[in-house]
């Protein structure tokens, strides 16, 4: 008969202990299997050893239980070194001493391993579609997680759930080090080096406990796990990568569904399907997943560049940032945030909120105004990253030609290292709203644009995009609410140093543009003329009113037989930043920045694309030189042809597949 082996380290929980115990023995499991239960008393000095002692007195026989014990509190990850020298069952299971985890998920874990044939299984509380923990932890929890996924290549939801299954000649093959928490970050890098490992997630119910009530994870424990991924998520060139591919569990299936006390499978409502992946077989691997000389060549070289650019002070530096940083200095960093008015500095809270915290950085205050924007960069890229291994999941070094492309694009490097702009951080919102939206996540996708909509107004070149999915059914008409409640959420650093809630809430209505048509924009204004004119004002509202609805008409009409949808969402996305700018009256030249970005992700998946990079970096790149150096090396006049050729390139539908690999990929 197989035996399932339960690792429960215990730490001070004398208080669930007992309940938890009582719930692990009748927990169900599939016909046949039994239960192991090791429990490791790791240091306890309130009564957790006599509790033990009660529940294996009562036990006898009928259930093999081990007392194990350390002679003082080491962590987690030392409990489980100790237990799985212990364990001696087919598979091993790891469940913490409180009730946030419910062992009657164990049945659904199993099944799963049996079932589907899988080496791990993990149990995440975020398929379930439930709100299960609060929003600082859940983006803690997600931050790491992609981290974690970023750096060893597996599509895990939560790496730092407590409920993991393992065959158990699998996790007895590797060597854990972490003592406490960190072990979670480990256990799951180290077996993502192993080849034609299955892993499966399965949604499990989750109840938090708070820190009152003896959680024991904590700050150190985040800043262990960044050491964590950057020491234990890393693959050498012989080890196998990731295929990235996804299959489901039949939601039918009673491998997939929770069960009830008296172990009947019941399926609630909102529960997703299980998520699978596959490392790849080292035979079939066609070279590293991250090639490290090459992203640390990317990365070193285009951090190199940036700083030797840092002493250039821009007209905006010296007229603008310089002084709303001095004003932060003056008024004191949170006396500031409340008063601070549109006149002093016209940017929207989130940006005032994040240079306020930059006087803070011990640097010089050119380099610290920089630094915002250089740290948007490497976001950007990791974004970048994301979207082109969804456009072409099958070839991950276009994934890094991707994001050394973004780093070096002359554009982004003088618009953040020279000029000292945060257009990068309200484009990042665009790269992760499109991201999230190919993947299926319209909630975050939102949130991603309400962070941009507090960053600057030009978050407004989005708009038609979401409209377009809105109307069309892709993103529900009942979130709509959420870019206006994370907008608002940004501002309330704020509000609580004392700003008016008009001035905070109403940003967008009461900030005033520069008079002139356009300002060194490549737009069509141009040509009609850049003086202040209503009428050609007027005309230029009206033109991009209209090209919207026409947008969205042609949004809701969805992407053409011979398109996947990530591509044809890449198409959408750069033209609905590229038509607003252009038609737009008061545009300054680095207004087509998120076009500039997004023609890298739409290259991806395009033939040719690359024409369309090299339009736009001639049309924006050549519009900064008036403004930057004082100087047109070729007539403004002339730029705004780039754009509408590279406009033309897009509607005339010479969006092709690159590859047969991007042929193929399956759609998201």
């Amino acid at each position: 008969m197989p035996t399932l082996s339960i690792i429960i380290p215990v730490f001070n929980e004398a208080a669930t202990l007992g309940e938890l115990l009582r719930r692990v023995e009748a927990a169900p499991l599939p016909s046949e299997w039994t239960k192991e239960l090791i429990i490791v008393n790791d240091g306890s000095t309130d009564g957790t050893e006599s509790v033990v002692n009660a529940f294996c007195a009562g036990k006898g026989a009928s259930c093999p239980v081990r007392h194990l014990a350390q002679p003082a509190n080491q962590g987690k990850g030392a409990c489980l070194r100790l237990g799985l020298g212990a364990a001696t069952g087919d598979a091993i299971l790891i469940q913490d001493a409180d009730l946030e985890y419910d062992p009657r998920d164990y049945h659904r874990m199993v099944d799963a391993l049996v079932e589907q044939e899988a080496d791990v299984v993990y149990g995440s509380r975020f398929l379930s579609g439930q709100r299960v923990t609060a929003p600082f932890h859940r983006l803690v929890n997600g931050g790491l997680t992609m981290l974690t996924n970023f750096f060893s290549g597996s599509r895990l939801t939560d790496v730092y759930t407590c409920l993991k299954l393992f065959r158990t000649n699998l996790i007895k093959s590797i060597e854990l080090k972490e003592d406490r928490f960190g072990v979670c970050i480990e256990v799951s890098a180290k077996l993502a080096r192993k080849p034609d490992l299955k892993w499966i997630e399965v949604p499990v119910s989750y109840k938090p406990r708070t820190h009152r009530l003896g959680k024991k994870i904590g700050i150190r424990d985040g800043l262990r796990a960044l050491y964590c991924i950057a020491k234990y998520a890393r693959r050498p060139r012989s080890v196998p990568g990731n295929v990235g591919q996804t299959s489901c569990l039949p939601v039918g299936a009673a491998s997939c569904r929770p069960n009830d006390g008296a172990g009947t499978p019941r399926e609630p409502a909102g529960w997703k399907p299980a998520l699978l992946f596959q490392t790849r077989s080292q035979q079939t691997r066609e070279g590293p997943a991250v090639p490290w000389l090459w992203l640390g060549v990317t990365l070193m070289g285009s951090l190199l560049l940036r700083v030797s650019l840092f002493d250039f002070e821009s007209v905006d530096y010296r007229v603008f940032l310089s002084r709303w940083y001095d004003f932060f200095v003056e008024q004191g960093r949170w006396q500031g945030l409340g008063a601070v008015t549109v006149e002093v500095a016209d940017y929207p809270p989130l940006y005032l909120t994040l240079l306020s915290l930059g006087t803070l950085l011990p640097l010089p205050k050119l380099y610290a105004i920089k630094l915002l924007s250089i740290a948007g960069d490497y976001l950007a890229a990791g974004f970048v990253w994301r979207l082109a291994r969804t456009l072409c999941p099958d070839q991950p070094r276009r994934a890094w030609l991707a994001v050394t492309a973004f780093l070096f694009l002359p554009t982004v490097v003088l618009n953040g290292a020279l000029w000292g702009q945060c257009d990068v951080l309200y484009t990042t919102g665009f790269l992760a709203s499109l991201y999230y939206v190919m993947v299926g996540r319209p909630v975050a996708a939102l949130v991603a644009f309400g962070i941009s909509c507090s960053l600057k107004p030009q978050a407004v070149f989005w708009c038609p995009l979401l409209a377009g999915l809105f109307f069309s059914g892709r993103l529900p008409w009942k979130w709509l609410w959420i870019p206006p409640a994370v907008y608002a959420a940004c501002g309330v650093p704020s509000l609580l140093a004392g700003r008016p809630v008009l001035e905070v809430l109403g940003h967008w209505a009461l900030v005033k543009n520069l008079p002139g048509l356009t300002l060194h924009a490549p737009n069509w204004y141009q040509w009609v003329g850049t003086q202040e004119s209503a009428v050609l004002r007027i005309a230029g509202i009206a033109l991009t009113l209209l090209a919207a609805v026409l947008f969205v008409r042609w949004v809701c009409k969805g992407p053409p037989e011979d398109l996947r949808d990530s591509q044809w969402l890449a198409l959408a996305a750069l033209v609905s930043v590229l038509f607003p700018p252009f038609l737009l009256p008061g545009m300054h030249e680095r207004y087509f920045f998120a076009a500039d970005v997004l023609a890298v992700v739409y290259a991806l998946g395009a033939a040719r694309g690359w024409v369309v990079v090299l339009l736009m970096q001639f049309a924006s790149g050549f519009a900064y030189f008036s403004f930057l150096f004082g100087t047109a090396p070729i007539p403004e006049t002339i730029l705004p042809f780039a754009v509408v050729a590279a406009f033309e390139w897009l509607v005339l539908g010479r969006l092709r597949p690159v590859s047969a690999h991007c042929r193929t990929a399956n759609a998201t």
